[in-house]
Order: C-alpha cells, then structure tokens, then sequence
C-alpha cells in the first residue's frame, strides 16, 4: 500500500515498491490523515 504525506511521495513510494516487482500496487488516497491537510481522494485533479 502507497500512503504519502504529500503529493510527491506518492511516485516515490510506487517506484520503490515496484522494484520489488509486486502483483499490485494498492494507492490509499485517503492519506495523509494530518489535522488541517486535505485527503488527496477529495480533490480529482491531485488523484
């Protein structure tokens, strides 16, 4: 699972993650779960 504190991490994490050469990559775009930050999955341009 990908979970990022912001926007960038997230091809971070996956490229990271895919060097493992997983099945699936599973993106939680309901992180970061930060008082005061937006959740990515609300906003359809940032997802």
């Amino acid at each position: 699972t990908v979970a990022g504190l912001c926007e960038e991490d997230f091809p971070i994490i996956a490229e990271t993650i895919n060097g493992a050469r997983p099945d699936l990559i599973e993106v939680n775009l309901s992180c970061p779960n930060i008082p005061g930050k937006p959740q990515i999955g609300y906003d359809p341009d940032a997802s």
